[in-house]
């Protein structure tokens, strides 16, 4: 999203920009991976752990899709990479896909769920940063990805 808002300077709004996904740090992750691992190599069986119910749903938090592409625009403008907030453009998901690939089709699409079961039986929390902590992060290596 960010890179189609950079490069087009418009904000993409699929249907009325409000669906709702859940979200996740590379690093949350990996520690849910990495302590699923450790429990792995004591070598106890546990059902709960391991059995037919033994998934995990991973999040530390919710983005609003048209939250967050205004969140994008207005870290572009504070950085100076664009002179002002980019106008709204709709458009339905077909558009999306044509105009910014596969992955813009969830810009329209609800994606929620709950770590309930990471949290209650491993005792996990997410320790990496929020998503708008890392917008401008994004923000920025888009921009230089864009300039190459």
């Amino acid at each position: 999203m960010a890179k189609f808002i950079l490069d087009q300077k418009r904000t993409p709004i699929i249907g009325r920009g409000q669906a709702i996904g859940s979200n996740i740090h590379v690093q949350s992750l990996t520690e849910l991976f990495l302590q699923l691992f450790e429990e792995a190599m004591t070598g106890e069986s546990d059902d709960l752990l391991w059995g037919a119910e033994a998934y995990y749903l991973v999040e530390q938090g919710e983005h609003c899709w048209g939250d967050v592409a205004h969140s994008i625009g207005l870290v572009a403008v504070g950085k100076g990479y664009l002179s002002s907030v980019p106008e709204p453009i709709l458009v339905d998901k077909k558009t999306a896909f044509e105009l910014a690939g596969f992955e813009a089709t969830s810009w329209g699409s609800n994606m929620r769920c709950r770590a309930t079961k990471a949290r209650s039986i491993l005792h996990w929390q997410p320790g990496g940063g929020s998503l708008d902590e890392e917008l401008p992060g994004i923000v920025d290596a888009e921009f230089v990805a864009l300039k190459k």
